[in-house]
């Protein structure tokens, strides 16, 4: 029995209960190789191929002329185990040959392995899921919600938690396109087996950050400036009367021109006209002696302004000096201004040029 089990370990034993006639007629078998006749009582033996012809070389084990069934069992046992240990050398072969571990094994589809599994690497035509069926969290291609996407608890754009209370999200990624993309998309209140259109909240690509929902920044937010609708325009700032627009500095300065209610002023000297600081006004021009128009920049639109005004001078013989507003000269993009003063005992009113003249136009 013993040598039939070394013969099955070792791969030399091709047939197993045929007849010689069978054996015979069999294409040709390496010489070394043993066959066992079982059926036929005349034949009945353990043969072996020599010269390319089958020769008896010895009788059936005790198994196989016996009657005993424990005797039979034993021996079918002892068989099974010399084809067992053949198989676990050729795997531990195998294993050898392509370098994997031979204490593992692939499943049967749908089978389940309860503890860790160690890979160099894993690659899968579809998805890959991680806790499927309690709300999964996937790597999937082209799952109809997009095309490489990350997914949790949205694989194929399906829920599978059994939460009743849950959502789902996912990241999409359009590797199809020669135009890199992001896409952050999150759905609320989801429902186990229901499918559901994630909603995109983040979207990056190379030439822009682009956000669809209210932002929250708790920290600094810097930039190196600031463009688009959240800028006030122009009309807006002058307005003054949105209040959800940011304002650049030169916004700023426009809505203070345009609501301010000095709309011009001008310090000038009175000699010659010659300005010493100004807003709204582009020159003034000596007409006489104490007599003056200021040019503005930006034109009043009409003359129902109101001007003011004040005068410094060094005579000594000036008892009142005064700036008075001369409305029959002035338009609306010039103001008319005369400066003169009262003598001590005199009563008269005397043009000069003061040396400082000080002119506000206000609406």
């Amino acid at each position: 029995m013993r040598a039939t089990e070394s013969l099955a370990g070792s791969g030399s034993l091709t047939s197993f209960n045929e007849t010689l006639a069978v054996l015979q007629a069999r294409p040709a078998v390496a010489d070394g190789k043993f066959a066992l006749v079982i059926s036929d009582a005349e034949e009945a033996g353990v043969y072996e191929r020599v010269a390319g012809d089958w020769q008896k070389v010895a009788g059936l084990p005790a198994i196989f002329t016996e009657s005993l069934a424990a005797v039979r069992a034993e021996a079918a046992r002892d068989l099974a185990q010399a084809y067992a240990a053949a198989a676990y050398a050729s795997r531990q072969e195998a294993a050898e040959i392509v370098g994997f571990d031979p204490t593992l094994y692939l499943l049967k589809t749908g089978g389940h392995i309860t503890g860790n599994l160690s890979v160099g690497g894993m690659a899968s035509a579809n998805k890959i899921l991680a806790g499927a069926g309690s709300g999964s969290v996937g790597l999937t291609i082209n799952d109809g919600q997009g095309n490489s996407n990350l997914t949790f608890n949205h694989q194929g754009g399906v829920p599978d938690n059994d939460s009743p209370a849950q959502s789902a999200a996912r990241i999409v990624s359009d590797t199809d396109g020669n135009t890199a993309r992001l896409a952050f998309e999150l759905a609320n209140n989801t429902t186990k087996g229901q499918s559901v259109d994630t909603i995109n909240v983040l979207d990056l690509t190379l030439s822009s950050i682009r956000l669809f929902r209210d932002t929250v920044v708790e920290g600094a937010l810097s930039a190196d400036r600031a463009a688009g609708y959240w800028v006030a325009t122009n009309s807006e700032a002058g307005g003054g009367t949105n209040n959800d627009k940011i304002m650049t500095p030169r916004r700023t300065a426009f809505s203070i021109d345009a609501n301010q209610a000095v709309k011009a002023w001008v310090n000038f000297d009175g000699a010659n006209g010659a300005i010493r600081a100004a807003h709204n006004v582009s020159s003034v021009v000596r007409n006489g002696q104490g007599n003056y128009a200021v040019n503005l920049a930006t034109s009043m639109g009409d003359t129902n302004y109101a001007t003011s005004g004040t005068v410094g001078v060094d005579s000594p013989t000036a008892a009142v000096a005064s700036l008075c507003p001369d409305p029959s000269n002035s338009t609306a993009t010039s103001v008319a201004v005369r400066c003169g003063y009262t003598n001590q005992g005199t009563g008269g009113f005397l043009a000069i040029d003061p040396e400082v003249v000080s002119v506000q136009v206000t609406r």
